[in-house]
């Protein structure tokens, strides 16, 4: 069988094979597949021909937007609930947020977390109240030196530590550093 070729090396039979995997329907990389064509080649084909490829945005219903703030409600988890009706995350997201939903606030709040604070305050030790709770040794430990704050606060205004310690150095007064700078 003979093939005619265009400027580019490419038979106008693989072409037109491709353009009629197109058109039933799939996408560009499962079509240049059926057709035996390399996707890149395959994009350019459609780029030149000017098809546009780009889906239609989704438009969700009334309903759907209620069940998403019902089910919202229960589970106080914008991802799971957009993963579990199968809507778009970012969408889900901004749907909140228009509404005054900051799910990440309702996070913050660790009842265990809390309530080993009140226990500490009450006087107990610091196994003690871990046990109670049924927190490991290190998360008691960062609970009682406050390093979950290091985890809550913005990126921004965090500051690393630069291994300086205090105290008597090398000379008169000054500090010495421990470890790289």
């Amino acid at each position: 069988m003979v093939f005619a070729v265009d400027a580019q090396g490419k038979s106008a039979e693989l072409k037109n094979r491709f353009f009629e995997e197109l058109d039933r329907g799939g996408s560009v990389p499962a079509a240049a597949e059926a057709a035996g064509v390399n996707v890149n080649t395959a994009y350019g084909w459609v780029r030149r021909a000017g098809i546009e490829m780009r889906a239609a945005p989704r438009t969700y219903t009334g309903e759907e937007k209620a069940e998403f703030f019902r089910l919202l409600a229960e589970r106080n988890n914008v991802s799971a609930v957009a993963r579990e009706l199968g809507f778009n995350r970012v969408t889900c997201y901004k749907w909140a947020h228009k509404a005054g939903i900051f799910t990440h606030e309702a996070r913050r709040v660790v009842p265990r977390r809390e309530e080993f604070r009140r226990l500490r305050a009450e006087g107990l030790t610091r196994a003690e109240a871990a046990a109670r709770v049924g927190a490991d040794k290190r998360s008691a430990q960062n609970w009682d030196k406050l390093l979950w704050a290091w985890r809550t606060r913005p990126r921004a205004t965090r500051r690393p530590c630069l291994g300086i310690a205090r105290g008597p150095g090398p000379g008169a007064g000054e500090s010495a550093a421990v470890g790289r700078r």
